[in-house]
């Protein structure tokens, strides 16, 4: 449900109150449909009773969600846009300094990579590549909307890495291969 959303903000062109709705109103047929089954069935089936009492809470709790998510959205779409930023520029001493130790350059330069904002486009490449894993059975559906909306969610290239560390990268044939592999290949290629 909650990658259905996301997805729906990311469509131009999309009514997300009117996906809420939609969504809102199914569960509610739904409720409506165990509540008769409980009163017309349940009555002397105490464990039919509990498995419909369960699956009701679950619903309702599906509902609130989707209630809190469309008031975050009117909510957003009422207020103006945070105004930018502007950058901070590091203050120079003068000195200039060479670094001592070369080992420590590239874990350096990977946190100053993983600071750096991201893009639509890369937070659509990544859901993307998630999908394709989830396809492939890599990642479980709960696993895939974890993701999904901590790359949708990322500021930062490092927020991405995150979501994808434990996956494996793709290959020019839209394969992918596994780290181990994938860090052979790439060495080989040097």
């Amino acid at each position: 449900m909650t990658a259905k959303v996301l997805a729906a903000l990311r469509v131009p062109g999309t009514d997300v109150h009117e996906v809420v709705q939609v969504h809102r109103r199914y569960l509610m047929e739904l409720m409506q449909q165990w509540t008769r089954i409980k009163r017309d069935k349940a009555d002397h089936d105490l464990g039919l009773a509990l498995r419909i009492d369960a699956e009701l809470f679950r619903l309702d709790s599906v509902i609130r969600w989707l209630d809190a998510a469309d008031r975050h959205l009117m909510y957003a779409a009422v207020r103006p846009p945070p105004r930018p930023v502007p950058p901070t520029l590091p203050r120079l001493d003068g000195r200039a300094a060479v670094p001592t130790v070369r080992a420590n350059r590239p874990v350096a330069s990977r946190a100053a990579q993983d600071r750096i904002r991201i893009s639509d486009h890369d937070r659509e490449h990544a859901t993307a590549r998630l999908c394709d894993h989830f396809a492939e059975g890599r990642l479980t559906r709960e696993e895939l909307d974890e993701r999904i909306t901590a790359a949708l969610s990322a500021r930062t290239a490092g927020d991405l890495h995150r979501a994808m560390a434990d996956l494996p990268g793709p290959r020019p044939g839209g394969r992918f291969v596994t780290p181990p592999l994938a860090a052979r290949t790439d060495l080989g290629a040097q």
